[in-house]
């Protein structure tokens, strides 16, 4: 009987992984590759705020994760984890058990309401292409009927592009609507530079959309919306882009964590006794920078960490040497649907137009070989004069 490497999602980290597993099977002949998620395609997180937009087609980023794992020889589990069992080393998920030798943890994030149920209930989130495609239907339905005011909680990137996206979708339409992005902090985009910051303002300015800091959403339900400073907005349709956090699995499990983020060492190993098995990948993994502080979240890192830790459970079957995870920032853009991406390209300023095409070429590089063509395609149409 063929003993178990168990990944836990299948996003960009764990989809790495298992390519790099399946790549090298012949060093693999005594173990069997198991890939869990409750999902059942994968979903390329970067391009869902495009599909708010209505020019993109959900086929181009999804992809059949039983089709995909057949093809690589993996056994495809849909199911929801529950708990880690790290003791009899086995993965407890809704409907069965799964015992494992390897495990690799790349559960990715999920939207944090921050245990307000009520917001939860009634908020729109953006999770999943059936999230965003919910957010497009929603927003044509409503502002055919009168006139919408759309309420996005969060001014940081996502929320940005939610934002744009749904003021594209329904200008491109002739609909009646107002836009307002509520963030709690001082300022949006509190992460990247004065000069980036400034460009986004300056966007939403030119469109219209309002900005409020200092604020939050505190009551949402029917259609109308309430701020902490007691502002009420009627006919409201809020989005909640305010923050992420990792499963409850990994919440729930008894390790060290930072802000939720299980701990890592340099190898992507678990930090705690006996874990030198156990790896973790992208969101649910905090990798401590040379700076002390936890990676930022960010698709590269996610990719780069599933490689690395499929290549040292390969290197541990064989003996060999552990390799250390050497993060590679390549930087960040916030495209803003008007042909206008900011950002940072390995370490330089980039300006608006030149990062709106390096993010969508950088879509077309990172899409999935079977779905290049529909990307390309749409990218094309979107990038077109």
């Amino acid at each position: 009987m063929k003993k178990n490497i168990v990944i836990i999602g299948a996003g960009f980290g764990g989809i790495a992984a298992a390519k790099y597993l399946a790549k090298n099977k012949k060093e693999l002949k005594d173990y069997a590759i198991h890939l869990i998620d409750k999902k059942k395609n994968y979903e390329f997180i970067p391009m869902l705020p495009d599909l708010i937009a209505g020019w993109l087609e959900p086929e181009a980023i999804s992809l059949n994760l039983e089709k995909f794992s057949q093809k690589k020889g993996i056994n495809f589990v849909c199911d929801s984890v529950q708990k880690i069992d790290r003791e009899k080393k086995k993965i407890i998920t809704k409907n069965r058990e799964i015992a494992y030798q390897y495990l690799i943890i790349a559960a990715g994030s999920k939207t944090n309401f921050f245990a307000n149920t009520e917001l939860s209930l009634n908020c729109r989130k953006l999770d999943s292409v059936k999230d965003a495609l919910k957010i497009k239907n929603d927003l044509l339905d409503k502002a055919q009927q009168k006139k919408i005011n759309i309420v996005v909680v969060g001014g940081g990137y996502t929320g940005l592009e939610i934002a744009t996206n749904a003021h594209f979708l329904l200008t491109k339409n002739k609909l009646p609507f107002s836009i307002t992005v509520v963030e709690k902090a001082p300022e949006i985009l509190k992460m990247v530079s004065d000069r980036i910051k400034q460009i986004a303002k300056s966007e939403l300015n030119r469109l219209g959309i309002k900005v409020i800091t200092g604020d939050s959403l505190q009551k949402y339900k029917g259609e109308h919306a309430q701020l902490e400073s007691g502002r009420k907005i009627k006919n409201a349709f809020c989005i909640w882009s305010a923050g992420v956090e990792t499963s409850d699995f990994i919440q729930n499990l008894e390790a060290k964590k930072d802000k939720g983020r299980l701990l890592v060492d340099q190898n992507l190993n678990l930090k705690g006794k006996n874990e030198k098995r156990v790896f973790v990948a992208g969101d649910s993994a905090a990798f401590a920078t040379q700076a002390g502080k936890s990676l930022r979240m960010a698709i590269m890192f996610a990719i780069g960490q599933g490689k690395i830790a499929a290549k040292n459970i390969i290197n541990s079957l064989q003996g060999k040497k552990i390799s250390s995870y050497q993060p590679i920032d390549l930087g960040y853009l916030i495209p803003l649907t008007y042909k206008k991406a900011p950002g940072i390209v390995i370490g330089a300023p980039v300006g608006p137009k030149l990062g709106y095409f390096l993010h969508y070429y950088m879509c077309f590089y990172r899409s999935e070989f079977s779905k290049k063509s529909k990307v390309w395609n749409a990218v094309r149409r979107r990038l077109r004069p």
